[in-house]
């Protein structure tokens, strides 16, 4: 299980298995695979926060890093491609995202 806490200002995640505990929510809308800006549908993410994006429709799974944006309610939100191991890909509207819960 992946767990994610904030200390003194940092969040601090345990990479050590990709294996999340996690809300789901979706892409709103399509990206390539060197779009840095992402929209997800509603939900909460904090800045630091390592994310998942399922591999659907030929596409691989992914994992991304929340660089900017995060916070409650915000669905526009800036990432680092290809985090943990994986490659950068292309993926389609209403994929489907993984965020690690408390």
């Amino acid at each position: 299980m992946s767990t994610q806490r904030i200390t003194a200002g940092t969040v601090q995640f345990d990479t050590s298995s990709p294996t999340f505990a996690a809300t789901t929510t979706t892409l709103n809308g399509a990206i390539d695979n060197v779009q840095t800006s992402i929209t997800i549908v509603a939900h909460d993410v904090v800045t630091g926060t390592y994310i998942r994006i399922l591999a659907e429709g030929g596409h691989t799974t992914e994992f991304v890093l929340v660089t900017g944006g995060g916070g409650a309610g915000v669905t526009a939100l800036t990432v680092a491609r290809a985090q943990l191991g994986t490659a950068a890909d292309a993926h389609s509207n209403g994929a489907t995202v993984d965020v690690p819960g408390w």
